[in-house]
């Protein structure tokens, strides 16, 4: 091997796990959205059964999507819905 030249490149552990987290929120959010826009009255309970998460983690999804203005809740809890806005 003469002539060449092996370079190594390490990346931290932090910073693979910090782009593993960024892509699974993306895919996330990307979900939700989409059963919004299928079922505009849909629950948390029934995006949490849909997706696989936790009411706690939809309920912080909502939270994320609201304050990105890309979700807005019209009308009351009960008997309201979804609405994806922004996009």
């Amino acid at each position: 091997m003469r002539g060449w030249v092996l370079v190594i490149f390490y990346r931290s552990p932090e910073y693979a796990l910090k782009q593993t987290v960024v892509k699974t929120t993306q895919k996330t959010t990307q979900k939700i959205l989409e059963l919004i826009r299928q079922k505009p009255a849909i629950t948390r309970e029934e995006l949490a059964k849909a997706i696989g998460l936790s009411n706690a983690g939809i309920k912080f999804n909502l939270n994320k999507l609201k304050k990105e203005n890309l979700l807005r809740r019209v009308g009351p809890d009960k008997g309201g819905y979804w609405k994806a806005v922004g996009i």
